[in-house]
């Protein structure tokens, strides 16, 4: 009888020494779960001392594609400053003289991006820029209109 309760406890014991070892290969240490990879783009604006007559820019940061990016007036992008849908990124308000370097982080990189400034005076059309597959997107905004405007694209490879 002895025999046989020695033999049970062995048994025991092997099992849960087995499992233990199995379980510990399982087990994920603290701080090591893995998270889906942020991808960034960012976002540099530059305001001329006389930007906007010398009032702060509304800027309006939105996913969007060509077609619409063309056909968009500039009444509906200004609406989406006070209620912004699901294609707003970011707005920002740029002082005269500032410069605002914004990350935009995304769980996939945008094809487009629109960048719209909200001038109080604006010119034609140069009050928006299109950028395609955008890494890094400069802009100078000016009196009136943007400037310059500069977009680093990421590599075909990314996504």
């Amino acid at each position: 009888m002895k025999e046989r309760t020695t033999t049970r406890r062995r048994l025991l014991t092997a099992m849960l020494a087995a499992s233990s070892v199995a379980l510990a290969g399982c087990k994920q240490k603290a701080g090591s779960q893995k998270t889906p990879e942020e991808k960034e783009v960012t976002l540099v604006v530059r305001a001329a001392k006389n930007c906007n007559d010398g009032r702060p820019l509304q800027i309006v940061v939105r996913t969007t594609m060509r077609k619409s990016f063309v056909e968009e007036d500039y009444s509906a992008v200004a609406r989406l400053v006070v209620v912004p849908d699901e294609s707003v990124v970011q707005t920002l308000l740029v002082f005269p003289g500032q410069v605002a370097v914004i990350p935009l982080k995304f769980d996939k990189y945008p094809e487009a991006l629109g960048v719209y400034g909200m001038f109080n005076r604006g010119k034609g059309e140069s009050w928006k820029k299109l950028a395609d597959r955008p890494l890094e997107i400069d802009v100078v905004a000016g009196e009136s209109a943007f400037e310059r405007w500069g977009v680093r694209e990421r590599e075909a490879s990314s996504k």
